[in-house]
């Protein structure tokens, strides 16, 4: 459970090494719902011709669909295959990906329920505002033995997690 959220986390936490517009990162977890949200450029949002789909369906619910995989290159953000955010999608009974795209001026919100085994997508907006990318998802929890809610004690887990992002991230606000 923790690893899930932890994951989405990681993923704005590299979103603001890659992307020096990123200056805000914002975690909001509850007893049932985590959402985490960074501003930026966002994830161009593109029509994938030979995927027959938006990028943003291919970074959130497809397998086998990443970057970073040269081990020859010096990283430093914590991603690596792409699996993370599809893992928590797998894992979720409700899985949201909101993005807005400054550089191409597009907005999108694809939602997956069921464990990723259903898909809506929202039609593509014209959009001038500022990049951001938006997860918010609700953990299965009949996937976690004797677990029914993400627990207090839990949250301050979280809250520990974003607090070591914000030490490594020190001109982003989180």
């Amino acid at each position: 459970l923790y690893k899930l959220a932890d994951e989405i986390g990681v993923n704005a936490n590299d979103a603001a090494v890659e992307d020096k517009t990123v200056d805000k990162i914002d975690f909001r977890v509850t007893n049932k719902r985590v959402g985490v949200q960074n501003n930026g450029k966002g994830i161009p949002i593109v029509w994938m011709e030979e995927h027959n789909c938006w990028s943003i369906e291919l970074c959130f619910g497809d397998l086998l669909t990443s970057t970073h995989y040269d081990d020859k290159r010096v990283r430093v953000v914590g991603g690596r295959n792409g699996y993370g955010s599809k893992i928590t999608n797998i894992y979720s009974r409700k899985f949201e990906a909101e993005v807005g795209d400054s550089r191409n001026k597009r907005k999108i919100k694809i939602k997956w329920r069921n464990n990723m085994t259903q898909k809506e997508v929202s039609d593509v907006e014209d959009y001038d505002g500022e990049g951001f990318v938006r997860i918010t998802f609700e953990p299965d929890m009949t996937r976690f033995p004797n677990i029914t809610e993400i627990s207090t004690d839990m949250i301050n887990v979280f809250r520990k997690r974003a607090c070591e992002i914000a030490m490594c991230r020190k001109k982003v606000t989180v």
